[in-house]
């Protein structure tokens, strides 16, 4: 008996060619695409969705707002959209978007849940995290910052020291070239107080390029 079923699968796989095999895994893959898509009865309209890819190519990524647009005005301005196969509902109208993000805050507040985020990260983490979990990280975030001295000092006024400190000490060289390092260092920089407070620490003897000239 063995021997016989042995025989016949042998034969049902001779059989079977590489096209075929390949049709069968992806009619499979549809189906349970298509399981996986199914939607409850008062979920928003959208427009229709392909397998694996969703809506993603009736998109027009550069004018996507125009696009969301015209679904809005065939389907409502509560709509769904898969993404991939990420489902996203969305709000537009200035009404309904107050309403959510205004008087519903509570409800929609939270940040939208990633595969990748929720296995990788775990949704922890001051950035990935949301609710009460984020609620508490960032206060201890900022207690801990405080004690550092964030927030005893204003940055208007740290600004104002620094730059005071900058236009002296250029006063100083009575209109000398200066070495094209601070030039170079302060075009590296990506804010005014980190710009400043580079300049304060090159134009003392305590950075190593005015120490070495």
């Amino acid at each position: 008996m063995l021997e016989a079923l042995s025989s016949l699968a042998s034969t049902l796989w001779a059989a079977l060619r590489p096209g075929t095999v390949l049709l069968g895994t992806l009619a499979f893959l549809f189906f349970v695409d298509f399981i996986k898509r199914r939607r409850p009865k008062n979920y928003p309209p959208g427009p229709p969705r392909l397998p694996l890819v969703g809506n993603f190519f009736q998109m027009d990524l550069e004018k996507a707002h125009l696009t969301i647009q015209q679904f809005a005005k065939k389907y409502g301005n509560i709509l769904s959209l898969d993404f991939g196969t990420f489902p996203s509902v969305l709000v537009t109208g200035l009404p309904l978007i107050k309403e959510a993000l205004v008087h519903q805050g509570q409800n929609f507040s939270n940040r939208p849940v990633m595969p990748l985020q929720e296995h990788v990260m775990n949704n922890k983490g001051l950035i990935m995290s949301s609710g009460q979990l984020w609620k508490e990280q960032r206060r201890f975030a900022l207690t801990t910052l405080r004690n550092f001295g964030l927030g005893k000092k204003s940055l208007e006024e740290r600004i104002q020291e620094e730059a005071t400190y900058l236009i002296q000490t250029i006063r100083e060289e009575n209109g000398q070239v200066q070495g094209p390092w601070l030039i170079y260092s302060l075009t590296r920089c990506s804010s005014v107080p980190t710009c400043l407070s580079l300049a304060q620490y090159c134009l003392t003897m305590t950075c190593p390029r005015v120490a070495h000239e």
